[in-house]
């Protein structure tokens, strides 16, 4: 079930219970030979709806433009593919769901006449399993965990959009499971920016901070610490050291 609720003439509330998003257009095929997560542009009708309200751009801006290519929220991996996958022996064989169902999203979201955007977005995907069999017995094993996502971005336009203030929080909490404790437990991250254009915004002056924090199991800390996009033990990397104890890990940008 899909709908839609206006609030105001500015700010509406759409929401979507067991959404089905089966006649959504596949993505073009694609390959990481880098290691480094592909990001798809997103094409289910619930998240494209103001879409742009929750866009927190950072990081190298694009050539020849203020804005920036990094989002601090990616909305497809709510929903995302199940991501631990299991090993098999010899004549056996699994049964695996391609993607995590969503039990509902609700989100509030719109921008008044004097600037202010605000965007609220609740998320809830339930738990999937996957069925090991060897043609004789089967086992039913999890593989992704029921996980909630909350998203809240607040921004404000001034001096007839040559100026932008605004903040971002987010966070994704997930039941604690043995069979997925390679997963974070809780990621939460934090942004404030502010922009400010002058002269025909041919200049512009601005700065944003980005902040993380996430908390699991010693071996979900270990995995991110290892990871591509970190390399903790790469001997260039002196700042940083490789702690298989840990079990939070934080960043400031």
């Amino acid at each position: 079930m899909d709908g839609k609720i206006g609030i105001t003439n500015d700010f509406t509330v759409d929401f979507t219970i067991n959404p089905d998003f089966g006649q959504v257009e596949a993505d073009p095929a694609a390959i990481a030979f880098d290691g480094f997560q592909l990001f798809f542009q997103e094409q289910r009708p619930f998240f494209i709806e103001n879409k742009n309200i929750f866009d927190y751009r950072f990081s190298a801006p694009i050539t020849g433009s203020i804005y920036s290519t990094d989002n601090l929220f990616y909305s497809r991996r709510i929903g995302r593919n199940p991501q631990r996958s299991l090993n098999t022996l010899e004549n056996e064989y699994v049964d695996a769901p391609t993607q995590t169902n969503i039990l509902g999203a609700v989100k509030f979201s719109g921008k008044s006449k004097k600037g202010l955007s605000v965007g609220v977005l609740e998320s809830v995907t339930r738990e999937e399993f996957a069925t090991l069999s060897d043609g004789h017995s089967e086992s039913t094993h999890l593989v992704e965990p029921r996980t909630n996502y909350f998203v809240l971005l607040i921004q404000l336009d001034l001096n007839i959009r040559n100026t932008f203030v605004g903040g971002m929080v987010t966070s994704v909490i997930r039941s604690d499971a043995p069979e997925t404790n390679f997963l974070h437990d809780d990621a939460y991250t934090g942004g404030l920016d502010f922009l400010h254009q002058w002269k025909n915004r041919s200049w512009y002056a601005g700065f944003n901070l980005v902040m993380s924090h996430v908390e699991g199991s010693e071996a979900s800390i270990l995995r991110t610490q290892l990871s591509i996009p970190h390399l903790f033990q790469r001997t260039d990397a002196e700042h940083v050291t490789v702690d298989s104890t840990k079990t939070c890990s934080a960043s400031v940008r």
